[in-house]
């Protein structure tokens, strides 16, 4: 028949259906008989976007646009699919459009916000969650979102009072808890950590996670052994997830296992490569990745060592870069150099332990024990480290026999 309309209805329940790819038929039929219908192009397109073919589904959008530009809806798709290539500036591009066109459509404030996560605007997304909180307050992906931003402004606190928004209005969403309970672990509440991961279990009875965020839990509480144990019980049931063993190497270096602590860190970048075509050190936060510093060099594994220096140096800001420059002199035995580099980072951030330590490593290789002793007791100070416990020892034996 040529009446568009029924096949366009019977496209439009096919895709509520969930049956994307006969609902695609559907409309492809509706459009050979009314192509200036803008409507049949979007539902074509959100069929397609739900079959992940992101950049057929755009070119459906771009068609309904150029019928119909007024339509909020097909400027908010575009930008959908757009992010899902990871097309972040040009999706923010189309959210602007939707969000000019219909202001009160809170879902493109989310989506703009979310794009901006991704590219690092943490403080401009929050903004936009602000707005859409304030267009719909009952939407909890909203307030889990700007806890995210919180958190990754390591403003803690208040992103756990908007986790604790998106849980009060949907108490049985469990990302929302397990964000929550990470964010307790950031600042030490570990009990509080270990009660929000448990009952995310109770929800999705994932054992991977679950083993995998009490090993984080055990971890922080310096409880390495056990960490371990549920690392290895989360490997157990996904062998080839290579974020454990990048964490089970983090305890191994706690443990004084130097070694293994490389091997496993060498195997979870070797899965990481079989599976993504990114960087590997990309994953990691700066804290992670100034221990991974502490294992290449522990182990002597240079090229490692350089490679996470180069790409340390690439991707952090220009106090990060003074702290790298000032390893590299250290390593290349210009010590004096080295202290220069370090002193510069400390004025600035006087509770920079890794900056502590090396400070205190360059004096040692000076033979200047006593000023080293300060440092490395500045050290114990912010965190207890067995290593550190090791140069004070060498510091007070080699001033004695002085």
């Amino acid at each position: 028949p040529q009446n568009f309309e029924s096949w366009s209805w019977r496209g439009l329940s096919k895709h509520e259906l969930k049956k994307y790819e006969e609902a695609i038929k559907d409309f492809d039929k509706a459009i050979e008989i009314n192509p200036d219908f803008y409507a049949l192009w979007n539902r074509r397109g959100q069929s397609k976007y739900f079959l992940n073919q992101y950049e057929e589904s755009i070119k459906d959008f771009d068609r309904a646009i150029e019928i119909n530009p007024r339509d909020y809806e097909l400027w908010f798709c575009r930008g959908q699919s757009k992010t899902r290539l990871k097309q972040y500036e040009e999706a923010i591009k189309d959210f602007d459009k939707a969000i000019e066109i219909n202001p009160d459509f809170y879902p493109s404030w989310v989506a703009r916000g979310e794009s901006k996560i991704d590219l690092k605007q943490y403080e401009e997304a929050i903004k936009d969650f602000d707005k859409a909180i304030e267009i719909n307050p009952e939407y909890y992906p909203s307030w889990r979102a700007r806890g995210e931003s919180k958190c990754a402004l390591k403003q803690y606190e208040e992103a756990i009072k908007d986790f604790d928004k998106a849980i009060e209005i949907d108490p049985q969403e469990s990302y929302s808890l397990r964000r929550r309970g990470l964010t307790y672990l950031k600042i030490m509440k570990y009990e509080l950590a270990e009660k929000d991961i448990k009952k995310v279990y109770e929800i999705n009875a994932n054992e991977v996670t679950l083993n995998f965020d009490l090993g984080q839990i055990f971890y922080g509480k310096k409880n390495n052994y056990l960490a371990i144990k549920h690392y290895l019980k989360a490997l157990t049931i996904n062998p080839n997830f290579y974020l454990f063993y990048a964490y089970i190497s983090l305890a191994k270096l706690e443990l004084g296992d130097y070694e293994n602590s490389l091997n496993d860190l060498k195997k979870s970048e070797e899965l990481f490569n079989q599976k993504y075509n990114g960087e590997f050190f990309s994953i990691f936060e700066n804290e992670k990745l100034n221990k991974f510093l502490k294992i290449y060099e522990l182990n002597s594994d240079l090229e490692r060592f350089e490679k996470l220096i180069k790409y340390l140096n690439n991707n952090q800001e220009d106090n990060k870069n003074l702290f790298l420059q000032g390893i590299m002199n250290f390593k290349n035995g210009n010590f004096y150099d080295a202290i220069s580099n370090f002193l510069e980072v400390y004025e600035n951030d006087n509770q920079n332990k890794e900056c502590i330590l090396y400070l205190g490593k360059a004096k040692l290789a000076l033979k200047d024990y006593k000023n080293a002793l300060l440092d490395f007791k500045k050290y114990i100070e912010i965190d207890v480290d067995d290593e550190v416990e090791k140069l004070i020892k060498t510091c007070e034996e080699s001033l004695k026999s002085n």
